[in-house]
C-alpha cells in the first residue's frame, strides 16, 4: 500500500540539478508497512524544544520508524536529547530514495 502525494515542481527541479531525477518519487511507502528485508529508511526532524533549533536527518532502521530511539550522532549539535522533539517527515523503500529526499528538505529549509 502506497501513499500518493503531489508532485512538487520545484522538488522535481531540484533533483534534476542535481541529476537524481530518475527514481525521485518511485520509493515512497507508507509508515505502516515495513519492507521485506524489515529496513525501513525515513527522513527526520529534530527541534529543540526552548531554543527551537532544528535537525534534519536521514536515518535506516529494523522494526517500526515511529518506535526508533535514534536521535542523531550528535556530533556537530550537542543538544540534550530529552529537549528534542522528532517527528517523521517521510518514510522511503530504499535509503538512495531517503537520501534524496533529506536533500531537498534541507534545501527547502536554508535561510
Amino acid at each position: 500500500m502506497r501513499r500518493l502525494r503531489k508532485i512538487d515542481p520545484e522538488e522535481v527541479e531540484f533533483y534534476k540539478k542535481l541529476n537524481l531525477h530518475k527514481k525521485t518519487h518511485s520509493n515512497i511507502k507508507s509508515p505502516v508497512i515495513n519492507n521485506t528485508d524489515g529496513i525501513n529508511h525515513y527522513v527526520y526532524k529534530l527541534t529543540h524544544n526552548t531554543t527551537k533549533e532544528t535537525y534534519i536527518g536521514v536515518r535506516s532502521c529494523k522494526g517500526d520508524v515511529y518506535k526508533d530511539n535514534y536521535y542523531g550522532s550528535m556530533q556537530t549539535w550537542k543538544a540534550d536529547k530529552k529537549d528534542l522533539t522528532k517527528h517523521i517527515i517521510r518514510t522511503f523503500n530504499s535509503r538512495e530514495d531517503a537520501e534524496r529526499y533529506e536533500a531537498y528538505v534541507i534545501y527547502k529549509n536554508l535561510d
